[in-house]
Parts: structure tokens; C-alpha cells; sequence
């Protein structure tokens, strides 16, 4: 993986980036490594470009839990490891326009962080051709329940972690990428073997959930245990 120059950072760039994006997208490619084979996945239904609004009078939007909806900007992982998020596009080839090692780059064809449905997929390097770590290079080490901070240009997202996967580049799955279904974090960096020429063999997956929910999913889980009669072992024959 090689490293790439930093972009710019300012907000008028944001804008830029994301009014330019493809207005449909039928289809992705993440293409995580500069020597690894490019990852197809298959058409899935794209939130399409965004750009983030001007906030009202009455400030941003928020969900009831208090979460707010925006571009996220950074990403804090368990420990206080952190870096620097930057939107980012795809080339002609369909593969995922990755930062430096350093950075992390949101797929501007997802979902923003506190959008009501879909994945919100952010992406980064294994490491560079130094052998320098990269900013998601730790996310195989996140365990159930661990949180992760994702902050926007509007207020700050916390997520639970829900689970930890790896895949084999041809199988990663199109799921990951759907605007429908509940609304997730999905973080992606390279794994497994390396092969000289070829890159990484793998992609590790985490997907997280808002905090909220998982709290909200564990308190309905222990309603339905409450008042349930302790089972007993059946009585022993005797004789």
C-alpha cells in the first residue's frame, strides 16, 4: 500500500468533492491496497452524493436520542486512537479513492453517520509502503461492545461495536454498502496473507450499531427475560 498526498482539509473542498460525485451508482469496488485486485460488489442501492446543509435557525437535525446527522470528520477508536476522516470518491475503474495510510476516507455514496437507514462506510489502509501503520490498522483487535466516536461537522455519533469479521476480497458481501437496513457504521481495512504483486488477501469488517440502540436492544433482552420462571431440572426416577 503506498502512501497518498494529504488532501485539503477545508470545507469548501468538502463540497466540492461530494457536488462532484456520480449521481448514480450502480455499483462499488473497494480497492484497499495499491497491489491488491480490485474487490467487486455487486449493484446495491447508493444514498447517492451529499452535501451537507446549511443549518437552520433552529440548528441541526437530531434524533430523538440526540444524535445529530452531518459529514464525519474524525473517528475515535477504543484507547483514544484517532484520525482524521476526508469524503472520497471512486475512480473510473470503480475502486475507492483511499487517503494516505494515516487517513481514513468516507464513501461519499453511503450514508452520513446518524442517518435513519443504511451504512455509513468508512475505509482506510492496512498500512503504506514504509510498513507504517495505518489508521484503521488496529480494528481487527475492537471487541464486541467496544465504542467508537465518529465525529461531524454538526456534533458527535457514538457506536458499539456488533461484530468483527473477516472475508475474502471476492466475497465481500454487498450488504455492507445498502442504504436499507438499520443504520451502521461499517469500518474496512485490508487482512490476511500478503503476496508480493497481489496485496492482502482479506478485508476486515467491523460493524457498529449507534450506542443507543444496542442499550435500547439489551433493555428489551432483559424485559423478556424478567418474570420468566427459573427452569428446574426434571426430577430424578427413583428406584
Amino acid at each position: 500500500m503506498s502512501s497518498r498526498q494529504r488532501p485539503a482539509r477545508h470545507w469548501a473542498g468538502y463540497a466540492l468533492i461530494i457536488a462532484g460525485a456520480v449521481l448514480a451508482m450502480m455499483s462499488v469496488a473497494l480497492h484497499l491496497s495499491e497491489h491488491s485486485a480490485t474487490v467487486s460488489v455487486p449493484p446495491v442501492r447508493t444514498f447517492g452524493p451529499m452535501i451537507q446543509p446549511a443549518p437552520s435557525p433552529t440548528g441541526p437535525a437530531r434524533h430523538p436520542t440526540g444524535e445529530s446527522r452531518g459529514v464525519p470528520t474524525s473517528i475515535t477508536l477504543r484507547h483514544g486512537a484517532s484520525a482524521t476522516v476526508v469524503p472520497v470518491g471512486i475512480r473510473a475503474d470503480r475502486s475507492l479513492m483511499l487517503p494516505s495510510a494515516d487517513l481514513v476516507g468516507w464513501w461519499i455514496g453511503g450514508g452520513q453517520p446518524g442517518y435513519p437507514t443504511g451504512a455509513t462506510v468508512l475505509a482506510g489502509h492496512l498500512d503504506d509502503d514504509q510498513g507504517r501503520l495505518g489508521a484503521l490498522a488496529t480494528i481487527g483487535s475492537l471487541g464486541r461492545n467496544d465504542p467508537i466516536v465518529v465525529r461531524t461537522m454538526t456534533g458527535t455519533v457514538h457506536y458499539r461495536v456488533v461484530s468483527v469479521l473477516t472475508y475474502s476480497k471476492s466475497q465481500l458481501p454487498p450488504s455492507l454498502f445498502a442504504a436499507a437496513g438499520p443504520r451502521r457504521l461499517v469500518l474496512i481495512t485490508c487482512g490476511g496473507d500478503y503476496t508480493p504483486g497481489q496485496g492482502y488477501a482479506d478485508n476486515v469488517v467491523v460493524t457498529a450499531q449507534p450506542a443507543w440502540a444496542v442499550t435500547a436492544r439489551r433493555r428489551r433482552r432483559l424485559r423478556r427475560t424478567r418474570g420468566r420462571p427459573p427452569r428446574l431440572a426434571p426430577p430424578r426416577p427413583g428406584g
